[in-house]
């Protein structure tokens, strides 16, 4: 652990624990030729997350500029009931194979009843670009047979990994336990192995 915040008023502090691959860019990043610099002018210098150098108020160094940040999305229990509250579209509390087909129909950009990983990605970078690097994530998730395009095979195979006590419904909680655990899943993964950018 790299370094101990004091918790004020007590003798306690709490540490920091970063994944390896974070933890060293950071590192790397403190020992830097711009920062060494900063401190010997007694400039103010941050180290932010993932792995950015600030110096006085503006970035100068990233070590992970495909980095994708999920801040956004917490607490992730209340983006997975917004989502639910959102894609069940008759309001029944239950989300059905039938829902989750009429939710990913307006990813499919040419109409031919399939999603491709461009089509979702790109639908995904035109509303939110900060979540590109995820949204493969989730399509790798979704396309359960990994053939690259999301099908009614993938929706029932996705509804039934959803379906914690196998009674064939997916509830709000099951739904919302299963997202949260999607999200902490992918919060420390980096850049997809897709690569790439929204254009």
């Amino acid at each position: 652990m790299e370094k101990t915040y004091k918790l004020k008023g007590t003798p306690f502090g709490i540490d920091r624990q970063y994944p390896r691959e974070i933890a060293r860019a950071r590192s790397e990043l403190y020992n830097s030729h711009e920062a060494r610099d900063a401190r010997s002018r007694r400039l103010k210098m941050q180290i932010r997350y993932p792995a950015r150098l600030y110096v006085e108020g503006k970035m100068v160094k990233d070590k992970f500029p495909d980095w994708y940040d999920m801040n956004g999305l917490k607490p992730y229990n209340r983006t997975a009931e917004q989502m639910f509250l959102t894609e069940d579209l008759n309001q029944d509390g239950i989300m059905t194979i039938a829902e989750i087909d009429a939710v990913f129909d307006k990813y499919d950009a040419n109409g031919d009843g399939s999603e491709t990983r461009n089509e979702y990605t790109m639908r995904i970078c035109g509303t939110d670009p900060d979540l590109y690097q995820l949204s493969n994530y989730l399509y790798d998730d979704y396309d359960v047979d990994g053939d690259h395009h999301l099908d009614k095979h993938d929706y029932e195979a996705f509804h039934l990994k959803m379906d914690s006590n196998a009674d064939g419904q997916v509830d709000k909680t099951e739904f919302v336990v299963y997202w949260v655990h999607l999200f902490e899943k992918y919060e420390w993964m980096g850049v997809h192995g897709q690569m790439g950018h929204c254009h």
